[in-house]
C-alpha cells in the first residue's frame, strides 16, 4: 500500500506543477499535429474548413511547432507564460475559425468542432488561472 500512496503523492505533485502540465499539453499538441500530416489523413477525412486557409501540411507544422515550443519551455523551465500562451492560442484560434465557418455556412457542424477546441483553450487557461503560478512554475497554495 505504501507504493500506491507514494505514486499518488508523486502524481498529485506533478499535477500541481505548471511545468509538468505544460509538457503534457505540449506532447498532446505534437501528437495532434502529427495526425494532421497529409500522409496520415485519409482523403475522406480531410479538413476542408481549415484547408480553406492553409494546406493541411502547414497546419501540421504549426501544431507540431507549437507543441515543441511548449515542451521546450517545460523542460527548460523557462517562459511558462509563452508556453501557455501558444498552447492556448492555437485551439482558441481553430475554435474561432470553426465558429466563423459555421456562421458563414461553410461547415454545418462547425459549432460542435468549435466547442471542442474552445473548451480545450478554456480548460488550459482555467488551470493556470485557478491558482497563481509563481516564478518557479509551481501552483501556489
Amino acid at each position: 500500500m505504501r507504493r500506491v500512496d507514494y505514486l499518488l503523492a508523486r502524481g498529485y505533485t506533478a499535477l500541481r506543477s505548471g511545468w509538468v502540465v505544460l509538457g503534457v499539453i505540449g506532447l498532446a499538441t505534437i501528437i495532434r499535429g502529427a495526425f494532421y500530416l497529409p500522409a496520415v489523413v485519409r482523403e475522406s477525412d480531410r479538413l476542408p474548413t481549415v484547408e480553406r486557409f492553409a494546406p493541411l501540411s502547414v497546419w501540421a507544422a504549426v501544431w507540431i511547432t507549437v507543441g515543441v515550443l511548449a515542451v521546450v519551455c517545460a523542460v527548460r523551465r523557462r517562459h511558462l507564460g509563452l508556453g501557455v500562451a501558444v498552447v492556448t492560442a492555437l485551439p482558441a484560434g481553430w475554435g474561432t475559425l470553426y465558429l466563423g465557418a459555421w456562421i458563414a455556412g461553410w461547415s454545418q457542424a462547425g459549432y460542435i468542432t468549435a466547442l471542442t477546441y474552445l473548451l480545450v483553450a478554456c480548460l488550459t487557461l482555467a488551470y493556470y488561472a485557478r491558482a497563481a503560478i509563481d516564478d518557479e512554475g509551481e501552483v501556489a497554495s
